[in-house]
């Protein structure tokens, strides 16, 4: 669907910022260039897709952390 397809595009977008921040000043830009719906659009949905990943890191260590516990005693 072109939801799905949006999304896929945003997501992409959003991992390439990651692997290339220098990149962003580029990117703003060219949104610089649309109009202002668009530009909230995509500034909303690369935010959103940032706070997934912030939702994953944390669950990530959290589950991490609950498998492999430190025992304070035995730590050198």
């Amino acid at each position: 669907t072109t939801g799905a397809m949006h999304k896929e595009g945003i997501t992409e977008l959003h991992h390439y910022l990651k692997a290339y921040p220098h990149k962003k000043p580029k990117v703003d830009k060219i949104l610089e260039s649309t109009g202002p719906a668009f530009r909230k659009y995509f500034t909303r949905a690369l935010a959103s897709r940032a706070a997934e990943d912030e939702e994953r890191n944390v669950a990530v260590a959290q589950t991490l952390s609950s498998m492999c516990p430190v025992n304070s005693r035995n730590a050198h």
